[in-house]
């Protein structure tokens, strides 16, 4: 809960904002709609490092005929 109140805080506006385990098991999904982009280290006392927070995209997925 500390982690996502800290992404949310960190965050731009409109956009969503995940931490760099949470990228990596959304990209494990074969069916991944997502491209992702690193925004910036987002401190949290919770964790004894920085975690490195990427924003959320849509893939540029060519529409099928």
């Amino acid at each position: 809960m500390v982690l996502a109140n800290k992404m949310e805080s960190n965050g731009v506006e409109g956009n969503i904002m995940v931490s760099e385990s949470t990228k990596n098991w959304l990209e494990k999904d074969k069916n991944n709609m997502f491209d992702f982009e690193f925004k910036k280290k987002v401190e949290c006392k919770a964790y004894d490092v920085p975690i490195n927070a990427y924003l959320v995209l849509n893939k540029n997925i060519p529409d099928e005929v």
